[in-house]
């Protein structure tokens, strides 16, 4: 089944086809054909639990790819809020990622990775899922 929201910030075509740049992780990673450097990406973002795709901005001359956004098809509500702050936890601790895509059913959050930790709530010395930005689906 394809992902609504993914599709609303164009990760999935209409006909259910990854834009390019977006790579699967896992079971479903196909890494024939990636650059050397996107396999490493890739290898590294299977340490994390969580992550289904990792989005790359390509270049035509030549430089390496960047990593622009891990990617969590949480469509399925598998991961809870707290499960999802722990991972954010964990990929603004690593600082390879600046975006974290969180796809529910009906939308998608961004959380930030390349500013402060505004997941971490001082006052309760615990981490809280907090979106820098909520993008809702059309019904």
């Amino acid at each position: 089944m394809v992902n609504k929201p993914l599709q609303l910030v164009d990760f999935i075509n209409f006909d259910g086809i990854l834009t390019p740049g977006l790579i699967p992780i896992g079971s479903a990673a196909d890494t024939i054909g990636l650059s050397i450097d996107e396999k490493a990406a890739v290898f590294d973002a299977e340490s994390f639990k969580h992550i289904n795709f990792v989005f790359f901005r390509r270049f035509s001359d030549g430089r390496s790819s960047q990593i622009l956004a891990y990617v969590v098809d949480n469509s399925d509500e598998r991961l809870d809020e707290k499960a999802l702050a722990e991972l954010h936890l964990q990929v603004w601790l690593h600082g390879t990622a600046p975006l974290l895509y969180i796809a529910w059913p009906s939308r998608i959050d961004v959380l930030t990775c390349a500013r402060g930790p505004d997941f971490w709530k001082a006052d309760k010395q615990e981490c809280q899922y907090n979106p820098a930005q909520k993008i809702e689906a059309g019904k």
